[in-house]
């Protein structure tokens, strides 16, 4: 009493309601974001057409695989020459869709040694298409003048070997895209070979 400090009720006075603390909301979990959307696949390499896979399966003779060869050559490129290969030599077999005469396609005998650049690519086994006209500047004579189109070297091989090439210019601007068609029309020239040579032996007994 008088001076003295009043002391604090330690308890809240009856009726009073205790301090509320605010409310927080809870948290709302995001979803996920959706994933990025997937890139379409890559189209599937050009192949050969059934057809031409028909007629080299029924070929009975080298010609007749060199005619479904052209066949093939012919939907992307003007002129091709089809050369074959007789130990060093390269001597020519036939030349379509213009060009030399069949007189100089007869006569066409090159040592593949003076052919740097293209003994080079068929060395290398795989077919080429290029607009790079060193390649077949070497048979100008029987193409003529490769102009700067793509052009094609296709090399063919007979159990493992060289056998023959086919050449090809005055290409579709879009021939370099068909080049995994070409690499399996040189795979199944390779098979067309064998299977001539096949009948030949079954016929001769």
């Amino acid at each position: 009493v008088g001076d003295q400090p009043v002391e604090r009720p330690r308890t809240m006075p009856l009726g009073t309601a205790p301090p509320v603390a605010p409310r927080v909301a809870p948290a709302v979990a995001r979803p996920p974001a959706p994933p990025p959307p997937k890139a379409p696949p890559p189209p599937p390499p050009p192949r050969l057409a059934a057809d031409f896979r028909i007629a080299l399966g029924s070929a009975q003779t080298i010609d007749d695989v060199g005619e479904v060869l052209v066949g093939v050559v012919q939907r992307d490129f003007e002129r091709s020459a089809l050369l074959f290969v007789r130990g060093e030599l390269l001597l020519g077999w036939r030349v379509d869709g213009g060009g030399a005469s069949p007189a100089a396609v007869n006569s066409f005998s090159v040592p593949l040694a003076a052919l740097a650049a293209l003994a080079a690519t068929l060395n290398l086994g795989a077919p080429v298409v290029t607009r790079d006209p060193t390649l077949v500047m070497s048979l100008v004579s029987l193409l003529g003048d490769p102009g700067g189109r793509p052009n094609l070297v296709l090399p063919l091989r007979h159990q493992a070997r060289l056998a023959a090439c086919l050449v090809a210019i005055g290409g579709r601007e879009d021939a370099e895209r068909r080049q995994p068609e070409y690499t399996q029309l040189a795979e199944k020239v390779a098979l067309a070979f064998q299977l001539v040579a096949l009948r030949r032996q079954i016929l001769e007994g």
